[in-house]
């Protein structure tokens, strides 16, 4: 807890992480849009308490069927035979969701599942992975689009005890140090935990300041209606923090933690090449692998008015396109002004500060190869390879 690990494969990252965690499943999304991108886990200790919803069985199908549920965008199915008991249809639910594993993904579910007691044998209960707030934001449902759902009728999804509490990433952002993590995804998005993001990246004394000069950007994502959405981005006025938004919780195919890593890996290995340009490319219309589309049409940011009072109150959007697919629309940060109330667009866009931190590395790293462990003269008649020159350094 609290360290840093640099993880390659997403067995790696389910052998240290677990499966279904939060971990695993952002490494999992995020390597399916960033295939060669360094990245590294920073796991930390869980505050509050668990999610849990419940699966109540209330009637049977004579003739069985299949059953169809949705967790956090995974589909899983039981298959019903003609006469079941309600607790037996219950614990083949539980069952499933406890064996599930996407074979072709490797995704797994964010709960656990058991089966009720004496009097409830036909009540499953779904217990988060982890403690936390952010669990009330995932989507558990029938499926609308499947015809024939033996469960349509016959099952009934409520809230059992709602998620409480975020945890504190104060270590494990200060095992950063100075070293060049560039690009952080973090979904807590509460107050504390964004205060330590602009602690930790700040001009004066963060990763920003003029006698460090490790640079990064924080990345998290926040579930709210729009109006809520853009009082918190006129909050904020700061370049070092982008807030990807959900809209609504309870309805998006796609948890908030796995929504943010999949938009944000889609874009960072662009903004990580300034070499050939990379960095400075649009991004609009990228398509976001494994991640799925709100249920609800409304949820969508397809409309340019609520794109611009987001994109104005410094929150980012994303699309939707034809096919139903998650798109990039505008990653954008949170500064708005020149800390003078003038308004200022020179960091607004997420490619400034990609261009930035390259720039500035690009200098050190030529002023390093061509005047490092030099000796400093007024001038050098004999050029000599070990003298260097104020008109030397201007001239590189």
């Amino acid at each position: 807890l609290d360290t840093l690990t640099p993880v390659q494969t997403l067995r790696e990252a389910i052998s240290l992480a677990g499966k279904g965690s939060m971990l695993a499943e952002m490494f999992r999304v995020a390597r399916a849009n960033a295939p060669a991108q360094e990245i590294w886990l920073g796991a930390v200790t869980d505050i509050g308490t668990n999610d849990t919803r419940t699966m109540t069985v209330t009637g049977v199908p004579a003739a069985g069927g299949l059953g169809t549920i949705q967790i956090a965008g995974e589909v899983v199915q039981v298959q019903i035979a003609a006469g079941t008991a309600a607790a037996g249809v219950a614990s083949a639910l539980a069952a499933a969701v406890n064996a599930y594993q996407n074979r072709l993904t490797l995704a797994a579910l964010p709960y656990t599942a058991a089966v009720g007691g004496v009097g409830s044998e036909h009540i499953v209960t779904l217990t988060a992975r982890h403690k936390g707030a952010i669990f009330t934001t995932v989507d558990v449902s029938l499926p609308a689009t499947v015809t024939g759902n033996a469960f349509t009728g016959n099952l009934t999804i409520a809230v059992g005890t709602a998620g409480t509490g975020s945890p504190d990433l104060s270590g494990v952002l200060a095992g950063y140090g100075d070293d060049a993590f560039d690009w952080t995804i973090s979904p807590f998005s509460d107050d504390t935990n964004v205060t330590r993001y602009e602690t930790l990246m700040n001009d004066v004394s963060g990763r920003w300041a003029w006698n460090r000069q490790s640079y990064g950007h924080v990345f998290t994502v926040k579930t709210d209606t729009t109006s809520a959405l853009t009082t918190f981005g006129l909050t904020k006025d700061t370049r070092h923090l982008s807030v990807i938004p959900q809209i609504t919780a309870g309805e998006n195919g796609t948890p908030a933690w796995l929504f943010l890593s999949g938009l944000v890996s889609r874009v960072v290995p662009w903004l990580s090449d300034g070499a050939t340009g990379n960095v400075s490319r649009n991004q609009t219309g990228l398509v976001v692998q494994q991640v799925r589309s709100p249920r609800k049409r409304s949820m969508w940011l397809n409309d340019y008015a609520t794109r611009d009072a987001l994109l104005t109150s410094g929150i980012s959007t994303f699309g939707v396109n034809a096919n139903g697919d998650v798109t990039v629309d505008k990653i954008v940060t949170m500064q708005r002004t020149d800390g003078a109330g003038n308004v200022d667009t020179t960091f607004r866009d997420i490619q400034s500060i990609g261009q930035l931190m390259y720039a500035l590395r690009r200098f050190r790293a030529r002023l390093q190869a061509e005047h490092g462990q030099k000796a400093i003269a007024d001038s050098n008649p004999g050029d000599l390879l070990a003298i260097t020159t104020g008109q030397d350094i201007k001239a590189t």
